[in-house]
């Protein structure tokens, strides 16, 4: 097996996680999902308390407390709930990030922090396209797991008979194991398994991140077995090295979102 290979099938699991809230000064660490939105919860029960009567219309719109945000988020207060949860989902898949590096011994990001807790415009509540289901969301890991548990009806098996049928509406896919059709339905719900915990960038795959690292110029690449380090080139990595070095980090930022 590559080197390559051995760094994608690295296994991260959720037991692994280390999630630190980010709400205004708080600093408090979990290890599980459920327990940080609970914790969440109360952030947001006492910042809606006390902005009182605007938190039922949100016409002046609602300020992130997370750290190194700051996002004025307009509209009703659901969008920015929206909002704020998708700052769990991006600290969980930044953590990913981190774990892959630590097991895989590669160099950390070069780029600056300052877009790490940037997150993508999220207009919409995130609808569930399942057949018969239409189930809305606004905290988007809760919408991932239950999409992916649509999946749960399939056996599992390298190949099952008559195939995993994807009955999101419109879509006419067939895959041969219940893990393969997992993996599919991340293409309607746009989810993304890995961000970068120096940048913030989020990525569809491991591939993808692993090609944000080492297209950077001046990036090494450490491996388990072997000492030497190998230099990248500036190769395919002008443009987004151009860019940092005029401080727009949020360019950055929204060009990786579209990988």
């Amino acid at each position: 097996m590559s080197q390559k290979d051995r760094n994608l099938a690295v296994k991260v699991t959720e037991k692994e996680l280390t999630l630190q809230c980010e709400w205004a000064d708080c600093e408090d660490v979990f290890n599980s999902m459920t327990a940080i939105t609970e914790h969440l919860n109360t952030h947001l029960t006492q910042y809606f308390n006390q902005i009182g009567d605007q938190s039922l219309t949100g016409q002046e719109g609602h300020q992130c407390q997370w750290r190194e945000c700051s996002t004025q988020v307009e509209g009703e207060p659901t969008c920015f709930l929206r909002h704020v949860y998708f700052h769990l989902f991006h600290i969980k898949i930044k953590c990913v990030g981190k774990l892959l590096l630590e097991k895989t011994g590669r160099q950390q990001c070069l780029f600056d922090t300052q877009s790490r807790n940037m997150l993508p415009e999220l207009p919409e509540s995130f609808l569930c396209g399942w057949e018969e289901c239409h189930v809305r969301f606004e905290n988007a890991d809760l919408y991932y797991r239950h999409v992916e548990s649509h999946t749960d009806c399939f056996p599992s098996g390298n190949s099952v008979k008559g195939g995993c049928k994807c009955a999101w509406q419109g879509c006419t896919t067939v895959t041969k194991s219940r893990h393969k059709l997992k993996d599919h339905v991340k293409s309607h719900t746009q989810e993304k398994v890995v961000a970068c915990h120096t940048c913030g960038a989020l990525f569809a795959s491991r591939t993808k991140f692993f090609d944000h690292l080492t297209r950077q110029a001046g990036y090494t690449t450490a491996t388990n077995d072997r000492n030497s380090m190998k230099l990248y080139g500036k190769l395919h990595y002008q443009e987004e090295m151009c860019i940092s070095s005029a401080g727009s980090g949020r360019m950055i930022f929204h060009r990786v979102m579209a990988l």
